[in-house]
């Protein structure tokens, strides 16, 4: 139990982050730069039989990975606010450090490719939702045939409240299809510029006052964001309000090269 293994965050610049170094994590030890030729290797020491015992137990305790986990995301945004970065997953383990840099070494030109090619460049998150009720009524207001009949309710409370309930039902099936409409439009109004894009699954996000509909991830240069979404939101608009939320700047996990095999 008191072997100690190389704990795995990612790799960078290493003129970007020498002498970087980040507080560790219970057992997980402190943060530091391990050159490897001229790759910068984000790690820490830890003893890898308390890491591979939590992470197989089953079911896994929330208790002891999630903090974990947060430490791992936080040692690669500060990376990341030094040098463009190329993380590895949670619970990237190492027996050695000659293991570790053999690995390096394996993948040397795929890594400093890969960190080239981001080095302007950031990933966010997008997820957009259908605000059900604002749908409905923006549909009752300029949907042709949905705001003719919506004019024409009898002004009478009485015989006017079935009618309107069945008009206002019509309005949502259109607008849950015009929502569905609306997210293909941006999604193909972000795919048209270029950026990097990945699909995302829903799945497993926390839940939201409105139906989330779409979930990217972008890889975007620097400073574009608002550019490239507002465009592709205003597209989208033009069939039914969306709400669109993004988050980041992130590590570039949806963009990252495999480093299961050796390179071609």
């Amino acid at each position: 139990m008191s072997q100690t293994g190389v704990y795995l965050y990612g790799f960078a610049i290493p003129d970007q982050v020498r002498g970087f170094a980040h507080p560790g994590h219970d057992e997980i030890g402190a943060v530091r730069v391990h050159e490897v030729d001229d790759l910068a290797v984000i790690v820490s020491p830890v003893c890898p039989a308390v890491f591979e015992l939590a992470l197989s137990a089953d079911p896994p305790d929330p208790h002891w990975i999630v903090p974990r986990a947060v430490h791992h995301e936080r040692v690669l945004e500060a990376v990341l606010a030094r040098s463009p970065v190329l993380p590895t997953r949670f619970g990237c383990l190492f027996a050695s450090e000659p293991a570790l840099e053999a690995v390096t070494r394996q993948h040397r030109e795929l890594i400093g490719r890969f960190l080239s090619e981001v080095a302007n460049l950031e990933e966010w998150t997008l997820k957009a939702f259908l605000d059900e009720k604002q749908a409905v009524e923006a549909l009752l207001q300029t949907d042709p045939t949905l705001s003719e009949r919506f004019r024409k309710l009898p002004a009478a409370r009485g015989a006017r409240y079935f009618m309107e309930k069945k008009l206002r039902e019509e309005a949502h099936s259109r607008a849950i299809r015009a929502g569905k409409a609306a997210t293909l439009r941006l999604h193909q109004a972000i795919d048209q510029t270029g950026v990097g894009v990945r699909t995302l699954p829903a799945r497993g996000d926390e839940p939201s006052v409105h139906p989330l509909l779409l979930k990217l991830a972008l890889l975007i240069p620097r400073g574009k964001l608002l550019d490239i979404v507002g465009a592709a939101e205003q597209a989208a608009a033009e069939l039914v309000p969306l709400v669109v939320e993004t988050s980041g700047p992130l590590p570039p996990y949806h963009f990252c090269p495999s480093l299961g095999e050796p390179p071609q």
